[in-house]
């Protein structure tokens, strides 16, 4: 989806961040790619979202996966401190 003024805010956001990627050690540029990747999921909020810089709509959507990603593995702890 692309946002009111006919452009993909997300990809072309995420596209600036390549130069940032390629000067990553090996390892960390997979990690950064893959959380780059999980951004996508939220293209459409990132590119409906108007009036904000552009870099803090792909922030707020990271800050959402790992939100979400914490929040799972407190469930899954609960859920072993419970099964001891």
């Amino acid at each position: 989806m692309v946002s009111d003024t006919g452009k993909d805010i997300c990809k072309e956001e995420i596209e600036s961040w390549g130069s940032y990627e390629y000067s990553l050690r090996k390892e960390d540029a997979e990690y950064f790619h893959q959380m780059l990747d999980k951004c996508r999921k939220y293209s459409d909020a990132i590119n409906k979202k108007d009036g904000l810089i552009p870099t803090e709509t792909v922030i707020m959507a990271l800050l959402l996966v790992q939100h979400k990603m914490i929040r799972k593995l407190l469930a899954i702890v609960e859920w072993m401190k419970k099964q001891s």
